[in-house]
């Protein structure tokens, strides 16, 4: 009788606890499941799955980051023109279209809160444009 299946494989972290330690569980019921998942990263015992684990945290503190991106106000894409509006089926990027707005609001040294959604901020800027075009007619 073969008592060696089921088995239990671990990888960490995970959401069960065991000897100290968070690992997620796989059981396999024979030998090409085993090596299939050893293959994939899962581990015989949770001492081989902890250590995979802070190993791979140790190579990613030690790896070269990655540039970070400019987040200057400068860096941020300007909004459409009012006369060339954007394609109604064009994906719309809030992450990008939040930035331009920001940066035009902070330029022009308008106050508001960090909560403010997109159309408040729309708003405010509208409402500091009004008088400069009244004052141009």
């Amino acid at each position: 009788m073969n008592n060696e299946y089921p088995r239990m494989l671990f990888k960490a972290p995970g959401p069960e606890q065991f000897h100290g330690g968070h690992f997620d569980t796989k059981i396999v019921s024979d030998e090409d499941e085993r090596d299939d998942a050893l293959a994939s990263g899962w581990h015989l015992t949770t001492t081989e799955a902890s250590e995979a684990y802070e190993q791979t945290k140790a190579e990613a503190i030690a790896a070269p980051a990655e540039p970070v991106l400019n987040t200057a106000p400068e860096a941020a894409v300007a909004p459409e023109p009012e006369d060339k509006a954007p394609a109604a089926d064009a994906p719309v990027d809030h992450g990008t279209e939040r930035a331009a707005l920001k940066a035009e609001a902070n330029a022009r040294g308008l106050v508001f809160p960090k909560n403010a959604t997109n159309d408040k901020l729309r708003e405010l800027i509208a409402a500091d444009k009004a008088p400069a075009a009244e004052g141009e007619g």
